[in-house]
């Protein structure tokens, strides 16, 4: 074990010897201490960007605001999840939004009365001049009690990530899910 020790302590010795060697460690070492700064600035400032560019909650805002949850569309003990697609062109002024073919016909009716009134500043100013589709899951549940709802059947996932028929195929951002408590009556 000492004499493994005193090699190491003689290879280093030699290494220091060359001035110009470590001169040149040095240079090395701080180029790339300046690389990896400048790295993780440029990191760290690009996740700060990207995080103030992704914030949604004024369009998530109108969206629950405006949206009217017809009683009809479920019994009202069954929580409703879809998802919302919305996506912009180039061109697009108002872009295309729909529900996931698992949201009821009344639900889908409801959501193209109320498509040019949302708040899209956000999301347009993330996508920016590109073609981009949004995903949101909507949760729609009733406001009651746990228990009046204990014996209920609950339904499947039909046609969750289905639109006209077709599953999500293009990028997306997914984002947080948007959830709407309605307040409609046990029966």
């Amino acid at each position: 074990m000492i004499i493994l020790l005193r090699q190491q302590i003689d290879r280093i010795a030699i290494t220091n010897n060359n001035h110009k060697h470590r001169m040149m460690l040095c240079a090395n070492k701080s180029v790339t201490l300046a690389i990896l700064t400048t790295f993780l600035l440029m990191l760290l400032s690009g996740a700060i960007i990207a995080q103030q560019q992704t914030d949604t909650k004024a369009f998530e805002k109108s969206f629950v605001r405006r949206l009217w949850v017809p009683a009809e569309t479920s019994d009202s003990c069954i929580s409703l999840i879809t998802l919302l697609k919305v996506l912009f062109t180039k061109q697009s002024k108002i872009p295309g939004i729909v529900f996931s073919d698992s949201a009821d016909s009344l639900l889908k009716k409801e959501l193209n009365r109320i498509k040019s009134k949302l708040d899209y500043a956000e999301l347009k100013g993330i996508a920016g001049n590109n073609s981009v589709t949004f995903i949101f899951p909507v949760i729609i549940k009733p406001a009651v009690d746990q228990y009046a709802c204990f014996n209920k059947e609950l339904t499947a996932f039909e046609n969750f990530n289905k639109f006209s028929g077709k599953a999500i195929s293009e990028k997306c951002f997914f984002r947080p899910e948007i959830e709407i408590i309605t307040y409609h009556s046990v029966q």
